[in-house]
């Protein structure tokens, strides 16, 4: 993961290229620079590192990564069971399991 600090109005190329309205915002980008995950809004401390884990989960399932997506939300799941990302991460596991072959 590579942090990249935009200042909205500073910076309005990048702005622009990433629809970025509002601070601050959370992107994962795949390496030509499709956007693969976004939050908006500030997060509190212990729910950041959920809200990351959830975002590469994510990330992983889109590019078809079932697998690696796996391991990333059963991590989230019982390392964090009382974060907000709980819902989706139990969401999106049970959608990779089905499309593992058995």
């Amino acid at each position: 993961m590579i942090p990249l600090r935009v200042i909205v109005g500073e910076d309005s190329f990048m702005s622009t290229k990433f629809r970025i309205q509002y601070t601050p915002t959370i992107m994962m980008l795949d390496g030509d620079g499709k956007e693969l995950y976004r939050e908006v809004g500030f997060h509190p401390l212990e729910e950041f590192v959920p809200m990351l884990m959830l975002g590469i989960g994510k990330a992983y399932t889109n590019a078809n990564r079932c697998d690696k997506a796996l391991k990333i939300l059963t991590k989230l799941i019982d390392r964090y069971p009382a974060s907000k990302s709980i819902p989706s991460a139990a969401s999106l596991k049970e959608f990779c399991l089905k499309r593992l072959p058995p």
